[in-house]
Parts: C-alpha cells; structure tokens; sequence
C-alpha cells in the first residue's frame, strides 16, 4: 500500500522548530516519551518487555496504529539503505507547515530492532535532541542525526492526545501478562484486574482459565521441564478452571502436551502463541 503524505481535510499550519512554554500536558507526555518508554536505556523504563521479540511486533504494530487512529498508508518504515536514513524529501514534506488533521509516521529501522522498537526510540530520540514542536496539539519530531551532511532517520507527526493515549497504553501493555489480558479482554473474556507474579485469571461464559507464563530456555519443552511446575500449582482446584502454561519462548511436542493433560492442564507454546495473536479464541479447542 502506498504512502500518504496528507490527509483529504488537509489544515496546514505554519511553525518553527525552535519551541518554549508548553503547557503542563504537553510537559508530562514530553518527559514520559523521555524516562518512561518501554525497552529503552534509562532508569525509569520498564525492562524486560516483549517489545524486542518480533513474535509480538505486528500484534503491537496493530495496536499502535489502533491507539493513534492511523491505517498503514499513514505508516512508512524504511529498511535498509546506507546511510540508514529516511528520504530527505519525505522528511523535508512536514517541514515549515503540518496539516493538524492526520498523524504520519515515517521511519527507518534497523535489522536488529523490531518495528514498534524503533518507533519508541525515534520519538524519544526526537525529544531527546531538542527537533520537535508541538503545533496546534499536533506533535511535530524529527530523528536528525548527523553523518557527512543532514540526514533523517525519521518523522513522526501525530496528534497529541492520541499519542498521550498510546503512551500510557504500551507502559501498561509492556510485559507479556498484561498483553496477554489485553488479548483476552479482545476476544470477549473477563480478566482479574490482580495480575502479578506473571499469573491471571479469565472467565467467558461457563470456561474458566487460570494462566501462568513460564520461559524455558530449550527449543522445545522437556517433560522434566513442567514437573516442578505441577507440583507448585498441584494444591489448587482443578474442578472449576482450566491451567493454562504461556510458554513463548519454545516449542512443545506432543509428549508434553499429553503428560499436562493428565493434570487437567494445558499448553500455549511459541507455535499456538502466534495464532492467538492473530486474533483466534485458540482456548476453545484448547486440549
């Protein structure tokens, strides 16, 4: 799909990229974009998220796209080139005057960054550097490194409450039991509101679901490997809910699958993870 660099209710506004007195708003969003986004080296962030793993990147890409109110022609992601950079004309586009009636996204990514990644960095980056604006509560941001002359990484034009929104979303959509609920809640089911310790509890009509996530480093799962795992929850009670394993760092055979059986158990693996995240209710053919 191609690439649009305006909308069809075009509102363009002239500005400069030199910026002072924000308002409060627009300083919180400024410094979460700054210390708080997920999977990026600073004090303040949340580590050990799923954004980094390309397992997830579309599911998350989708909600992204979603939480701003964009469709892909408003998204273009550059791979590869040398330099890595983004076309000068399609950066130099939103430069001097932006329509404040649609948000766009163009950006490089590299090989080894997953696409959301690189779109939380590009923003920090942005901000970091001092080459943004906000404009008619549009944010206007430029990733504008320097090589042997002036290159784009990156432009990102996005509404202000819809980036606020997207911002306070994947800070709590960061960890694998949270996207996991998010997914659930999706699909139709009633999640507890206490997610801890990588655990949660879903309910859709008389099916209930109790999950724990677990990560094996192996390719594929040991039966060695669950043992401990069902003598810890062997106490509770197996009449009322389904016991869900999330494991979505390995494969499962079927040995592994039959032996959880027996415990009234099953398994979500990498390989079933992936049509979960496609959008099918997989727990109600679940073994």
């Amino acid at each position: 799909m191609s690439f649009n660099y305006c909308c069809n209710n075009s509102n363009k506004i002239p500005y400069v990229i030199l910026h002072n007195n924000f308002t409060p708003k627009e300083k919180e969003l400024l410094l979460k974009c700054l210390w708080c986004l997920p999977e990026l080296p600073s004090y303040q962030a949340n580590h050990n998220t799923i954004f980094s793993d390309p397992l997830y990147d579309d599911f998350l890409m989708d909600l992204l796209k979603n939480s701003l109110s964009i469709q892909d022609d408003d998204i273009k992601i550059v791979v590869g080139g040398n330099p890595p950079v983004i076309s000068s004309a399609d950066a130099q586009y939103y430069e001097n005057d932006i329509c404040i009636n649609c948000s766009k996204l163009i950006y490089h990514q590299r090989s080894t960054k997953t696409k959301i990644e690189e779109f939380f960095n590009h923003l920090r980056n942005s901000i970091a550097h001092g080459c943004f604006n906000i404009v008619a509560s549009t944010f206007i941001g430029f990733d504008h490194p320097k090589y042997d002359g002036v290159y784009y990484t990156a432009v990102l034009k996005i509404t202000l409450n819809k980036l606020l929104g997207a911002i306070e979303l994947f800070q709590n959509t960061n960890q694998l039991d949270n996207l996991l609920a998010t997914i659930l809640k999706q699909q139709g089911y009633e999640v507890s509101d206490n997610i801890s310790d990588s655990k949660l509890y879903a309910v859709k009509g008389e099916k209930a679901f109790f999950f724990v996530i677990k990560r094996f480093s192996g390719r594929y799962i040991d039966k060695d490997d669950i043992h401990k795992f069902i003598e810890e929850y062997a106490f509770h009670d197996k009449t009322h809910c389904k016991y869900v394993m999330i494991v979505d760092s390995s494969y499962s055979t079927k040995e592994v699958r039959m032996y959880l059986k027996n415990y009234n158990m099953s398994i979500i693996d990498k390989s079933s993870m992936k049509h979960l995240l496609s959008g099918e209710d997989i727990l109600e053919n679940l073994d």
